[in-house]
């Protein structure tokens, strides 16, 4: 529900997000695939082993972080 809320306030806004689920343990999969898309921003969702991960992957962009734990 939470990932819902989200596309909906920022859709709602003219911002049309891509979505990247990391489950199963395929975090490193995921954050590559996004980094591959040079995103504006990332919104992160999750505990502090993912946001560690997400934070570290993104440090290096421009892209800003936008954290939901």
């Amino acid at each position: 529900r939470a990932v819902e809320a989200i596309v909906a306030a920022i859709t709602g806004r003219g911002i049309y997000p891509r979505i990247f689920m990391a489950g199963g343990g395929r975090l490193p999969e995921a954050i590559a695939a996004c980094k591959a898309q040079a995103p504006d921003i990332v919104v992160v969702m999750g505990g502090d082993g993912t946001i560690l991960a997400v934070a570290e992957a993104f440090c290096d962009t421009k892209t800003a972080l936008a954290i939901i734990p």
